[in-house]
């Protein structure tokens, strides 16, 4: 994350940190072994806000899955990229 100039932000609410990727002012929220009701509200909320909403392997984000990337599209790949070192 240092090498990228990545800082990380912890909200106490999953939806409310999607809810700030679906507005511009977060331009991800990575998730994961959370529970289906913390990232639920959230995902659809950027999902409706035409964020790129998917689970770690590129997937669309699915309630049972556990992880979430709710991202900014245009910097998806580079994030799952990261993700996946």
């Amino acid at each position: 994350m240092i090498k990228h100039s990545w800082w990380p932000v912890r909200m106490e609410a999953a939806s409310l940190s999607c809810a700030y990727v679906a507005c511009g002012r977060y331009d991800a929220y990575i998730a994961s072994r959370l529970p289906a009701w913390d990232n639920c509200a959230g995902a659809l909320i950027s999902k409706e806000a035409d964020a790129k909403t998917t689970d770690f392997q590129g997937k669309p984000y699915r309630w049972d899955s556990g992880e979430l990337v709710a991202v900014n599209p245009v910097l998806h790949k580079k994030i799952m990229k990261e993700l996946r070192k």
